[in-house]
């Protein structure tokens, strides 16, 4: 399966690790860390661009590059990994590829009291380690692959 990563560039251990492990498990993987060797982790905070607002913000080459990688990379994808915590940038992801059809994964590790949204039901579930996806992808293959036989 392919799979796109939507978090937080606070996230970028995290996004490392559980793309090594996606990656293990033999999906393909698309990240914002590794897309693009010219875009930094210090290019996606922006701070050359604090003065501006969102209008003019959008007009940034080095944001209209971000935006079409990763546009590019969810478009590619079977399945989005929401990696929380995680802000509206990543949400609007989600959204864009739950829009587009393809499958969502919630992962936090974990889960705060009085935290929630109702709108994650849109999710295929919502988990608390990587491993559990990796399962959950799994199955859902399998019970693919067999009705495809059953339909023959």
């Amino acid at each position: 399966m392919k799979i796109y990563i939507a978090s937080s560039v606070k996230n970028s251990k995290r996004v490392l690790q559980y793309t090594v492990l996606l990656r293990a498990a033999g999906h393909q993987v698309f990240n914002f860390l590794e897309v693009d060797a010219t875009t930094t982790d210090r290019d996606r905070d922006f701070p050359e661009l604090r003065h501006l607002n969102a209008l003019t913000f959008l007009e940034s080459p080095n944001v209209q590059r971000i935006f079409f990688v990763d546009r590019f990379g969810i478009d590619w994808a079977d399945a989005v990994l929401l990696l929380l915590p995680a802000g509206p940038s990543a949400h609007l992801e989600a959204g864009y590829a739950v829009g587009k059809r393809k499958l969502l994964y919630i992962l936090r590790e974990e889960w705060p009291t009085g935290e929630f949204e109702v709108m994650y039901s849109f999710a295929e579930g919502l988990f608390t380690a990587v491993e559990d996806i990796i399962s959950a992808i799994g199955l859902r293959e399998r019970l693919e692959n067999q009705l495809v036989a059953v339909r023959g």
